[in-house]
């Protein structure tokens, strides 16, 4: 891992930060996963992975974290959320793009500063979080549902 001073950090693009930011919870949530679930299908880790990596799972994150962010990381998180796109996310609203983009962006910053301590404290949360919401847990749709119910009747 590269770190680099805190000046450095301070001079990245709020979108730069994300971009890092986004692979490395990521892998975080992987790792995690296969750590937790190591006889689990690729396909059941692919669907745990996805339902805790998007930008609405993000975003509600970010918003439970804010609370407890210090007033820097709060900071990047609101430079990350307020920063230009280029793209927007297919199944997600501008307000939780905004968000996630500013989580990642946390993310990012912790990472590339070398604060493993906290990026670590961050991603344990965020990972607690998802499994606190049931995110790993199968749930029908409610196109699913609908579905099973038209079929019933």
């Amino acid at each position: 891992m590269t770190k680099l001073s805190a000046d450095a950090v301070k001079q990245i693009s709020a979108v730069s930060l994300a971009f890092i930011g986004d692979a490395v919870y990521d892998l975080y949530i992987r790792n995690t996963l296969i750590a937790r679930y190591p006889r689990a299908k690729i396909n059941k880790l692919n669907d745990m992975k996805i339902k805790c990596v998007n930008a609405a799972a993000q975003a509600q994150i970010a918003h439970a974290l804010m609370p407890n962010l210090q007033e820097d990381e709060l900071m990047v998180l609101k430079r990350g959320r307020n920063a230009k796109t280029a793209t927007m996310a297919k199944n997600a609203s501008v307000v939780d793009y905004r968000y996630a983009t500013g989580f990642e962006a946390l993310i990012g910053y912790l990472h590339l500063a070398g604060q493993v301590e906290r990026l670590t404290e961050i991603l344990t949360f965020s990972f607690e979080w998802c499994q606190k919401m049931h995110l790993f847990e199968k749930r029908e749709t409610v196109d699913e549902k609908r579905k099973s119910h038209e079929a019933n009747l």
